[in-house]
């Protein structure tokens, strides 16, 4: 099922391990904890990935 949400985070460069990150963070109502998504789960440009942009995905939840 599709759902729509917002970028709350993604990417960018994380000092501490002196690396870009290739995570991020989407929003989104009536969750209560938001959802982490992985650079190779993502299918756009990752330059897309504005904080604040609206986007649609589907959910895969792992054990």
């Amino acid at each position: 099922m599709r759902e729509i949400g917002f970028i709350k985070w993604f990417g960018g460069y994380d000092r501490q391990r002196g690396r870009e990150n290739d995570f991020g963070y989407i929003g989104c109502e009536g969750r209560p904890k938001d959802i982490t998504v992985y650079r190779e789960e993502v299918h756009c440009s990752e330059s897309s990935l504005i904080e604040g942009i609206l986007v649609t995905f589907s959910a895969l939840f792992r054990k």
